[in-house]
């Protein structure tokens, strides 16, 4: 296959990946297990093995972490440095390891 052909397919693939991550991280948020279960078994999520009688369970762990990856998040935001990031203000010398 040409590389050409095969990065149009490969370019396919990823952006019905991403669009099935979008639908169920959407079904999440609305918090309906039903359309939670619904997006995840969308083949384009490549989830195998789903069962839909735990679809509550996927919900409210799903929903679970997506809080929690929120909440981490902001404390990442919060958690300034308190020195300024290697290289800031420094001479190229020091940047790689010299004394001034």
């Amino acid at each position: 296959m040409p590389r050409v052909v095969y990065c149009i397919h490969a370019l396919r693939w990823v952006q019905n990946f991403h669009a099935a991550v979008l639908a169920i991280n959407e079904a999440v948020e609305q918090g309906v297990a039903a359309q939670t279960m619904e997006a995840l078994l969308n083949p384009n999520a490549m989830l195998l093995n789903l069962r839909p009688v735990f679809s509550g369970a996927y919900q409210e762990v799903l929903h679970r972490a997506k809080r929690e990856k929120g909440s981490n998040a902001r404390n990442r935001v919060r958690m300034a440095p308190k020195k300024p990031a290697r290289g800031v203000g420094a001479t190229p010398l020091e940047f790689w390891g010299g004394k001034k």
